[in-house]
């Protein structure tokens, strides 16, 4: 049996889970894929998408929202206070950025009733294979795996492409 469903506040092209809050962001690139409406001036640049966050108990309105960079296809949060993003497009390599969540800069504004945090204090990025996206924590470790593993993209099947990666930060 299927719900009616929740609206939520933006683009949603990806998501995340911890035992208190779902995580759902949305994938600007500026061009085929340009999300209006969320813009904001950065210390880190112009940040386009955003990443909301809902309590578990409650879907109905967002708790906080974060600005994120482009072209997030992934996000995960870590107990000690780290996020991780991935980035990707197309066959370029995939890239990660570490944020310390406790740096991240209130706006002081709001959005849907929500206090708007910017993710604009990188802390450190790393390459990985092409095509990252969905992203978990597990032991110590961050998951990720690549939509290149799918029937839309066999290639990334001939260059294990089909495996979960675990990162260690």
């Amino acid at each position: 049996d299927i719900g009616e469903g929740v609206d939520i506040n933006n683009q949603s092209s990806f998501g995340y889970t911890d035992d208190t809050y779902l995580y759902v962001g949305e994938f600007h690139d500026g061009g085929k894929y340009n999300i209006v409406g969320h813009e904001v001036e950065t210390a880190e640049g112009m940040h386009s998408a955003i990443c909301s966050v809902y309590d578990l108990n409650d879907l109905t309105t967002p708790i906080r929202i974060y600005s994120i960079r482009d072209k997030v296809q992934g996000i995960c949060f870590t107990p000690d206070g780290k996020v991780v993003m991935s980035t990707s497009y197309g066959l370029k390599d995939s890239v990660y950025y570490v944020y310390d969540l406790a740096k991240a800069t209130d706006s002081g504004l709001t959005m849907d009733g929500a206090p708007l945090y910017y993710l604009d204090q990188l802390e450190r990025e790393f390459k990985g294979p092409a095509m990252s996206e969905g992203l978990d924590y597990r032991n110590g470790q961050v998951l990720a795996f690549s939509e290149s593993a799918s029937n839309k993209y066999v290639f990334g099947k001939l260059f294990g492409a089909n495996k979960i990666v675990g990162l260690d930060l």
